[in-house]
């Protein structure tokens, strides 16, 4: 059960957001925008999430997993995760966090990516020493009812926990065999420095 409810607001007119689904993206380049998200958290605190993930004998990992009946994604991070701050800026359209730098440099990729694949899309997230979950729900169909206004909620989780979980409904496209392939494909060339360098592991569908 959730102890603690608020709003995060969006900065701009929130029916803007119901035309990115229109935008000429693709799946991968979609997914892409988690991924850079992901890695530029791990190089903003690498000091200290590079030292708990050594210590949990693992790498930065990014998992994918496309559930076709449910017609439901999930992207999830073992990155240092996010504070409630954190998130509430990050849910404010073109506008980079904080200490953006490199990747992630213009505040789209989230909040663009998750309403291209899906019309719902929760974002739920914990920082590393924190012991507190924030969860964010974006309905894209009544954001403008809401006049932006976004639930957000607080959950106690262990304070070792360290993750952030993006879960994206109602998807717009099926993904086909074909796309799928194009997904492992384009994923594996788009980091292949990373994952070379073993500092990033990336799983779609439970295959690394």
């Amino acid at each position: 059960m959730s102890d603690q409810s608020e709003f995060a607001e969006l900065t701009i007119g929130p029916a803007a957001i119901q035309n990115y689904s229109r935008l000429s993206y693709t799946m991968w380049n979609a997914l892409a925008e988690f991924i850079d998200n992901s890695t530029q958290s791990r190089t903003n605190y690498e000091n200290i999430i590079d030292d708990v993930l050594q210590h949990e004998g693992t790498t930065l990992i990014v998992e994918i997993d496309y559930n076709p009946i449910k017609r439901e994604i999930t992207i999830k991070d073992n990155s240092i995760g996010m504070r409630r701050d954190d998130l509430i800026n990050a849910l404010k359209i073109a506008r980079p966090t904080v200490d953006s730098k490199g990747r992630s440099r213009y505040g789209m990729g989230m909040k663009t990516a998750a309403c291209w694949i899906g019309s719902k899309w929760r974002v739920e997230t914990c920082e590393w020493g924190s012991g507190e979950e924030w969860c964010a729900e974006v309905d894209v169909d009544q954001i403008e009812v809401q006049d932006g206004r976004i639930p957000i909620t607080r959950h106690k989780v262990g304070e070792d926990d360290h993750y952030t979980r993006i879960v994206i409904q109602n998807l717009h496209r099926n993904l086909q065999k074909r796309t799928e392939e194009n997904i492992r494909n384009y994923l594996g060339s788009m980091y292949q420095f990373d994952l070379a360098e073993d500092r990033l592991k990336i799983l779609y569908r439970g295959e690394e």
